[in-house]
Formats: C-alpha cells, structure tokens, sequence
C-alpha cells in the first residue's frame, strides 16, 4: 500500500518505506531511464610514460598503476554532476579496458538503497613527459632501446610497453626521454646497464630478439665516447594466430622470449622457431578475411588417416600427425584453395 499516494510514473508501483520514488520514479525504472551521474562520453587521459603520472585539473598527479587504474583515479576524481541531489556516495569502478573502450561501474545511495549501472565510454590515452620528467630529457643519455615491431602494432600492444617500462620504478628513474615514431618507439636512458635491463624486461612479457651495438658519439676529454643501441624486435602475433610464412600455414600456440612455438597445419606437426629467424625469412600474418573455416565431424579413422564430414556438405579424407577417432569434432580451414585442418 502507497504510503505517500504517489506512484512510478513508468510502471506505476506504489512508493512505500522500502521503494522510495526519485524524480517521480521508482528506483528500477530510474536506473532504465536516467543515468546516476553525467559522465563524458570520451575521455582524454594524460599520462607520463616515464613515470606514470597523470595530469589532472592542471596539476601533475604521481601515480604508479597501470592504465585501467589510472582511467579509475582520474574519473574518480573528476567532477560528477549528479541527476538528483537526493543520490549520494557516488562512486566509479573500471571494470575493464578493451581497444579504447572502459567499461564502468557507477554506484550510488539512494535513501539506503544502493543503486547501480553499468556504463561504456570511450578513453584515449596521451603521452605526454611531465615536468620532472622532461627536465631529465635535457640530460645526457648512454643508451637507446629502440622497440620495432613485426607487423603493425595495435593501440593497446603499444601501451603494453608503456606499462611495462614504467611498472619498474629503476627503469622508469632512469629514462631520460620516450618517443613514439612511425617506425616504433624509441626510448632513452641515462644507464646503458638499465637500458638493457628494460629490453629484457619487455621481451620476457611481450616475445621478440634482441641485437646491440655500440656506436661512436664524439670524444669527451680526449677518448671516444660511445652509446650503446639495443634494438628489440616484437612480433604482432599471439597465440591463435594463424601466419603465412613463405607459403607455409602456421598456427601460432605459444610466444616465450625469442622462440616461437607453431603447429604447421599441412601436417600438425609442432615446430619451435626462433623469432628472428621468422622475421628474417618474412611472414604475413593472416586475417578472418584470408580464410574461410567449417567444422566437421570425423566418421571414420584408422591410424592416422581420418573421413570427415563438413557442415558445407563435403566429404574428405585427410592424413593427420595426431590420430583422430570417429565422433571427434576438427575445424576445416581453407586458405588459396586449400583446406587444412585445427584439431581442437
């Protein structure tokens, strides 16, 4: 029974001590039409690379997270303008980041009831060198990693190295300037030693080679100073790839370090590449567009020999370098012309 004599304007429940009413509505239907705060639709973060910071209302913030604990801080930070003066406790949760997505859990009180939405907004984040930062720019530097990738880099592959240059608080201290080019990114250290140290941090966590050398840069009191380069070479695919390696179809399963581990689909067989070597031999890696899959169910098998029935309607029989069983499921992968099999 109606306490007050009011009722929701959109589904018409009664208001009562539990169900309060909030801008003439009760709180389920508030929550499907109204949002809890206002939020922007895109936001623009601004973070140090070198250190992590983040520059909020004019001021440089130090803050050592990743990027997702960073989008929270900032938002929880910034200014919500409520809908109602009657919500109070207003908080925001990222949830997860995906591809220049976040999305968001916003939280609220309403008269003691909690309230939540789940929200999807757009965040760019801006490399930018914070003062303290740039001031260390100016100084001399000893090595230069230089971060090259095997293919073109997303947006999220190239904030990995943000964030893992700067989850180190030695590496971060020693970075003297961070540049991203077109051909991939360049990184400045004041100690060669660290500048090492980051390479081998980043091919641990992302794969890839790595090559030095010294080169001369002037004389300093007489003697010939040099610089040392490291260069890492990243590539682009991760497990579930499928690359084209010199007309070869490869499955990529695993990427550790500088090797690579592949299934070669003409026969299943596993093979452990090195990954400059893969570079250096030339590779493509293919898109859903490249090939076209369907699945089929393997009605015969001896050995290693398989009959299988594909849901496009045909029939095959392939040698496999796994022996199969009838009743088991495969994939069918034809790619030019060819069809190849995944075993799941």
């Amino acid at each position: 029974m109606s306490l007050s004599g009011r009722f929701c304007l959109r589904c018409g429940k009664p208001e009562t001590l539990e169900n309060p009413l909030i801008e003439g509505l009760c709180l389920e239907c508030f929550l499907k039409e109204r949002s809890l705060v206002r939020l922007p639709d895109r936001v623009a973060l601004t973070r140090c690379p070198a250190c992590g910071s983040i520059y909020l209302k004019g001021t440089w913030l130090h803050f050592s997270g990743g990027v997702r604990d960073a989008l929270q801080h900032y938002l929880r930070a910034l200014k919500k303008p409520v809908v109602s003066p009657n919500l109070t406790e207003i908080d925001v949760e990222v949830l997860g980041i995906h591809k220049g997505e976040a999305e968001l859990l916003v939280k609220s009180c309403f008269k003691g009831r909690s309230a939540e939405q789940r929200v999807v907004i757009r965040y760019e984040v801006i490399n930018r060198l914070c003062p303290k930062c740039l001031g260390v720019k100016v100084k001399d530097y000893n090595a230069v990693l230089q971060v090259r990738f095997a293919g073109s880099p997303s947006r999220e592959l190239t904030n990995e190295v943000v964030r893992t240059l700067t989850s180190d608080r030695e590496i971060s201290g020693s970075i003297t300037d961070y540049e991203e080019l077109q051909e991939g990114i360049d990184v400045k250290f004041s100690i060669a030693s660290v500048a090492r140290q980051a390479a081998m941090h980043l091919r641990n966590s992302l794969g890839g080679y790595l090559t030095e050398s010294w080169k001369l840069h002037g004389l300093v009191k007489g003697k010939r100073h040099s610089k040392l380069f490291v260069v890492l070479r990243i590539p682009v695919f991760t497990s579930g790839d499928l690359i084209d390696s010199r007309g070869v179809l490869l499955e990529v399963l695993n990427v550790k370090e500088e090797r690579v581990t592949v299934r070669r689909l003409s026969d299943g067989k596993l093979l452990n590449l090195s990954i400059k070597s893969l570079v250096k031999d030339g590779f493509r890696q293919l898109s859903r567009d490249d090939y076209v899959t369907t699945e089929c169910l393997v009605t015969e098998a001896l050995g290693r020999e398989a009959v299988m029935v594909c849901e496009d309607g045909t029939t095959a029989k392939w040698e496999t370098a796994r022996p199969l069983k009838a009743g088991d499921r495969v994939s069918a992968l034809t790619y030019k012309d060819v069809r190849y099999i995944k075993i799941r």
